[in-house]
């Protein structure tokens, strides 16, 4: 498995998701918008790195989304230079619509497995048509082993 050992700034754009991510009834990638119907392509991603990834806020625009009384969500609106945190998981690329490497996702741990949200649906909604910085941080996990430090983790 490929190794993150340093924040990775993967681009900036508008944050939002592939329309095939709402066919599978899916929260698992992301991609940025960059207007004019061009999006970010990701290159170089730690394919099956484990990650925390997160959003932050360099301009807020203005919400699209309407709330979903399923998931009983509701946009918000963000602060400027807000850290919005999607996910964690290993790192994968898919290529839903055969555009390339326009969306990058977090397949989520056993632990915290869920068929539909591999990303935090909240943190989505919260970032969903603002202007942010996507990053991958390095995410070591976590462990309940008493006799090793958090750094060993």
């Amino acid at each position: 498995m490929p190794d993150l050992t340093a924040p990775l700034v993967l681009g900036e754009g508008v944050l939002t998701w592939p329309p095939e991510e709402r066919l599978l009834g899916r929260w698992g990638s992301v991609g940025l918008d960059l207007g004019d119907g061009q999006f970010a392509v990701f290159k170089d991603v730690p394919i099956g790195a484990l990650a925390k990834m997160t959003a932050t806020v360099l301009k807020v625009r203005t919400t699209l989304l309407r709330p979903d009384p399923v998931r009983q969500l509701v946009p918000t609106t963000p602060a400027l230079g807000e850290e919005i945190e999607l996910g964690i998981g290993q790192v994968f690329q898919p290529d839903l619509a055969g555009r390339g490497n326009v969306a990058v996702g977090l397949a989520p741990l056993a632990e915290f497995w869920k068929a539909n949200e591999w990303l935090s649906p909240t943190g989505l909604i919260r970032g969903h048509n603002h202007l942010v910085r996507l990053t991958l941080h390095p995410y070591r996990g976590f462990t309940t082993d008493v006799t090793r430090t958090a750094d060993a983790a």
